[in-house]
């Protein structure tokens, strides 16, 4: 996966929410935004997340940094999001 200044956060907890994100990832460098992707039928953390860093070098340190971390009771894996793009999350329904 190409370094982006978008990381994908995964294994999370589903006690996880987006300010705990923000501020272990803050600690690197300015967020864009940060973004936990929940199940639309059931409101539950679907267990990943992604981040979006202002600066590419920041995303670098941090996914070096945090990769492995234990949060909530699990450890998560910190890598390169594979779109270089911010994630919404999904509406829930059939778009097609």
């Amino acid at each position: 996966v190409e370094p982006s200044n978008v990381l994908g956060a995964f294994g999370l907890s589903l006690l996880t929410k987006e300010k705990d994100l923000e501020r272990i990832f803050g600690e690197h460098g300015k967020l864009e935004s940060v973004t936990i992707i929940y199940d639309h039928g059931t409101g539950k953390s679907r267990g990943f997340g992604f981040i979006t860093f202002a600066d590419q070098d920041n995303a670098a340190a941090a996914k070096k940094a945090l990769d492995g971390l234990v949060l909530n009771d699990r450890q998560m894996r910190v890598d390169y999001s594979l779109t270089h793009k911010p994630h919404h999350p999904t509406p829930g329904r059939y778009m097609g």
